[in-house]
């Protein structure tokens, strides 16, 4: 963790984001309330007690750091952070990595460091995930959400966000699916029809017909991970 981070500086210069020795890109800053970025209550709390221990104050809306083009050639944890107030935050392997302004601010945040808090543990928070939500024009899908769950297979990531969605929207997903095995299934109450499409063991597509659009919920395995897209189609 401190070879990652050692000796990377963080330099905003116009609209490009250089991180020393990582890479370079055109960055997008998209404000965010904690409960849009989180996506969770609990975790909501938890990162208040968290950054309370180092004398930070979770503020009402915070910057989230991604590079304009995703294809940007930029590893993980350096292409996504967030910016507080003065501080900026890193999430990797469950660790948080602060970068102050200053020697003085540093000395500051470090006498109420609270011993191993730095850990964010599943135990605490449920799932240790990432979030994003950003707008996009109304004529292609007005909003994407995108999610990315750390240290968990395809399947238990399926599990975990239906867990994680209130009762009127967890109905329409299936509680127990079965890997490569593509279905439907019928709903009503303002729902048509739920179609389930793997692309391979390392893709599942959920697609939800209702009255109103269309939701498409795309679950990816990756390296570090699994990565949960939702796109709403509206009609």
């Amino acid at each position: 963790m401190a070879k990652l981070f050692d000796g990377k500086k963080v330099v905003f210069n116009g609209d490009l984001l250089s991180i020393t020795d990582a890479c370079t890109y055109k960055y997008a800053p998209q404000l965010n309330i904690p409960l849009s970025f989180w996506m969770n209550p609990k975790t909501v709390s938890f990162y208040e007690v968290f950054f309370g221990g180092y004398n930070i104050k979770m503020p009402n809306e915070f910057l989230d750091i991604t590079p304009v083009n995703p294809a940007e050639k930029c590893d993980f944890p350096f292409s996504q952070f967030v910016v507080l107030d003065d501080e900026i935050v890193f999430f990797y392997n469950d660790h948080a990595i602060f970068y102050f302004n200053n020697q003085e601010a540093l000395n500051f945040h470090e006498k109420k460091k609270v011993e191993n808090s730095v850990i964010v543990g599943k135990k605490t928070t449920g799932s240790s995930k990432v979030c994003k939500q950003t707008e996009h024009n109304p004529d292609n899908y007005n909003t994407s959400r995108e999610c990315f769950y750390k240290y968990m297979n395809l399947i238990n990531t399926y599990r975990e966000y239906r867990k994680e969605l209130a009762d009127d929207s967890a109905k329409y997903l299936q509680k127990k699916i079965i890997p490569n095995k593509d279905f439907s299934v019928q709903c009503d109450g303002g729902c048509i029809s739920v179609i389930y499409k793997w692309n391979g063991p390392d893709n599942l597509v959920v697609t939800q017909q209702f009255d109103g659009g269309e939701t498409e919920i795309s679950f990816t395995k990756e390296e570090l991970g699994s990565r949960v897209v939702t796109k709403l189609f509206p009609d």
